[in-house]
């Protein structure tokens, strides 16, 4: 305790501006406690994309150190977010995947080979849109997929007789939504 009076011996003392005090007292109130002249002040703010952070943090009246102790929380919180996601998505393709093979039996690798097609006739792009929209495993849109494979596939079934060669996505086969 004493090292903590010596150490605010010859410091400027911070008194709390009375309720009545204008917005320029308070402004120096909180300046004089650490927060930046303007949320541009933040050392994270430099980048666009916290940008919008930095002005939450000034209008809260966070210090400097308070602030960038909340971004690091968040992006803590995030990243543990992202990979609970990842590992949702993993399980639901496990799942799709069994599903699947339980359904369709030994067709199970024809379906792959329809699946492949109807992803390539729907567009480049389809499968990396199903995937960030989070409907990917979804064993429907799977489903809706082998069916559009089926109505454009030729006559005499899959594509280059392969599909007794797939594997499932438990086996390191070729359920993907890259085409």
């Amino acid at each position: 305790m004493a090292k903590a009076l010596l150490d605010l011996k010859g410091k400027a003392a911070v008194t709390l501006p009375a309720e009545t005090a204008s917005p320029e007292e308070h402004t120096a109130f909180w300046e004089q406690l650490g927060r930046p002249k303007e949320a541009a002040g933040y050392s994270f703010a430099k980048d666009a994309e916290n940008a919008e952070f930095a002005r939450i943090a000034h209008a809260a009246n966070l210090t400097e150190g308070q602030a960038a102790a909340m971004m690091r929380q968040m992006q803590t919180l995030r990243t543990a977010q992202l990979q609970g996601m990842k590992q949702a998505q993993v399980a639901e393709l496990a799942e799709t995947d069994r599903l699947l093979k339980a359904e369709f039996g030994g067709r199970y690798p024809e379906k792959l080979e329809f699946f492949k097609r109807g992803l390539a006739a729907a567009g480049q792009n389809v499968g990396a849109v199903l995937q960030q929209s989070g409907i990917a495993g979804n064993p429907d849109i799977v489903r809706a997929f082998i069916r559009y494979g089926e109505m454009t596939a030729e006559a005499g079934g899959a594509r280059g007789g392969a599909a007794e060669k797939q594997k499932s996505l438990m086996e390191g086969g070729t359920f993907s939504y890259k085409t």
